[in-house]
């Protein structure tokens, strides 16, 4: 005895929402794991990044007292050479027009 032909599509219908259903969680945990991956590759490939203090961050330190006078210069002093040390190992960007200007 065969199943009746409703019972057969209905069948059909579940199993094909079914499908759709686990192929679209195994695109977004796919998706996830390639944002988690992008973003932690970020994170390892900027490990020279911010050193934790802004000189910003510093000046306030030093009027509040938490630091002194000469902290600060020596703070501040190897933060600029910390920046300059950074952006001679970086090649130049051209951020000027090609075109030169007219007399």
């Amino acid at each position: 005895m065969s199943a009746p032909p409703m019972m057969t599509m209905q069948a059909s219908a579940a199993e094909s929402v079914i499908l759709a259903l686990g192929s679209f969680l195994g695109i977004v945990l796919l998706g996830g794991l390639a944002v988690f991956g992008a973003r932690r590759m970020g994170k390892w490939l900027n490990r020279d990044g911010p050193t934790g203090f802004t000189l910003g961050d510093l000046r306030e330190m030093l009027a509040s007292g938490d630091i002194t006078e000469s902290e600060f210069r020596a703070a501040r002093d190897a933060m600029i050479a910390r920046v300059k040390k950074q952006s001679a190992a970086k090649p130049a960007v051209e951020t000027g027009s090609s075109r030169k200007a007219h007399p």
